[in-house]
């Protein structure tokens, strides 16, 4: 079976994908109830449709389960569930187009790699759109790979580019890793490859230039401040990862390491440099994009680039080698502690759950708290404090919520992120507040 790639493939990729979705049910809350995805949950409950927020059209899609579930009637929980397994479907669904549609299963096994490998935190923090541009990008380099490429192709390998444009920017990075890396280790380049790659980087620099959004150029101000303010040396970045790469990276570091011992054994010390030197640009761009690395999980969905850099080059030579076999049975152990690991890091936002009901569970039902009360580690970012305390509060009824936001004693409105909500506002289905000032 180990010598197997199809089976291999196969085995792995149903065994991940139920755990990942069983995971995305026990841990829905955790999941579910912290930042993005509580507001996102809020907004589709409260208005009865899924928003679009600055231009991420594609994420609508992890949206439509909930919207259903909502349309249905379906209780608060269920709703949550709902969006929480949308994500493990959505990546299923680019495993099978790979694996079942495209007979990729080397490009299945590096889905796989992506979604294990090199993820603790943002199992939790889950709505990072590099994420899904990076599954879609490789469905479209599999199309690529292909010697005749039909209509249903072009379809698709249209609407996944187009989809990834808007899902995230730095899905360049890795459609021009994946096309250049092969073109050199091979010596041969794909002319449609190459022109797909010049294309895709056109339609990259329009949309960067003619359809962005407030939250991208605030991005990239901030990025070119980063650089005039700091040098790479002094980023205090730079230690948190070398911190965390012995605890979260391990595999990523590991991945370099062999890298190295192939390319002086096969002579193809060109490839490792390629390697080497993505690596480095990639690592020099988030980290001047967040120099202090306080939020570990924003910064590691980012880091999901290395995965790809490190991991498809070995995923090349051993399945064109006769070590297939030991490379398989090493990337099940490597997926299996991945796994493990995503669990032991649920202990954290759990414990944030909690702390949540037990902060809310006071007597008046709209409290300000001092965010000076808050454990930073444990609370990590509290923008959206007010709607992840307003569900986690109506999951069982409880009429509870809580605002870090400092307002006028007058105030009986619900006061939300970005937004002042009158009681009458809200969904009373699903959220009900009593008219009453918020209290100490």
């Amino acid at each position: 079976m180990f010598s197997d790639l199809h089976k291999i493939n196969r085995y792995l990729g149903v065994i991940v994908f139920i755990l990942l979705i069983l995971g995305s049910i026990v841990f829905y809350q955790e999941r579910m109830c912290f930042l993005d995805n509580a507001f996102q949950s809020f907004l589709l409950i409260n208005d009865g449709y899924p928003r679009v927020m600055t231009n991420r059209w594609p994420a609508v899609v992890m949206r439509l389960l909930p919207w259903a579930g909502l349309k249905f009637g379906f209780s608060l929980s269920w709703i949550l569930i709902l969006f929480s397994i949308s994500y493990p479907i959505f990546q299923f669904l680019c495993w099978w187009i790979v694996s079942e549609i495209y007979k990729r299963a080397d490009l299945g096994i590096l889905v796989l790699s992506l979604l294990t490998l090199g993820v603790s935190d943002t199992f939790y923090w889950c709505p990072s759109d590099l994420t899904q541009a990076i599954l879609l990008l490789i469905c479209c380099y599999a199309i690529l790979e292909k010697p005749t490429v039909n209509i249903r192709d072009y379809a698709l390998i249209s609407l996944f580019s187009f989809a990834s444009l808007f899902f995230h920017p730095l899905g360049l990075l890795v459609i021009g890793f994946m096309i250049l890396y092969t073109s050199i280790l091979d010596w041969k380049i794909n002319i449609r490859q190459l022109l797909y790659l010049l294309l895709f980087t056109l339609l990259w620099f329009v949309k960067s230039k003619f359809l962005t959004n407030w939250y991208d150029i605030a991005k990239q101000q901030e990025f070119l401040g980063n650089l005039s303010t700091y040098s790479f040396i002094s980023l205090p970045i730079n230690q948190v990862f070398m911190e965390e790469v012995f605890t979260k990276y391990h595999f990523i570091l590991a991945a370099l390491g062999i890298q190295i011992i192939v390319a002086f054994l096969q002579k193809k010390l060109l490839t490792l440099l390629f390697v080497f030197g993505s690596t480095a640009f990639s690592i020099i761009m988030i980290h001047f994009a967040n120099p202090h690395g306080v939020h570990s999980f924003y910064v590691e969905a980012n880091y999901q680039l290395l995965t790809i850099f490190t991991m498809l080059p070995l995923i090349i030579f051993f399945y064109r080698s006769n070590w297939t076999r030991y490379f398989n049975i090493g990337l099940c152990i490597c997926m299996a502690v991945s796994l493990v690991r995503i669990i032991s890091y649920g202990n954290d936002y759990t414990e944030r759950i909690v702390d949540i009901k037990n902060i809310s569970s006071i007597s008046c039902t709209k409290q300000l708290i001092s965010e000076n009360d808050l454990d930073s580690k444990l609370y990590k970012m509290t923008w959206a404090l007010s709607v992840e305390s307003l569900i986690i509060s109506s999951i069982k009824g409880r009429q509870r919520t809580l605002s870090l936001r400092v307002a006028d004693q007058k105030e009986r409105q619900f006061i939300g992120p970005f937004k002042e909500y009158d009681i009458e506002e809200l969904n009373q289905d699903y959220f009900i507040l009593s008219d009453e000032h918020y209290c100490y």
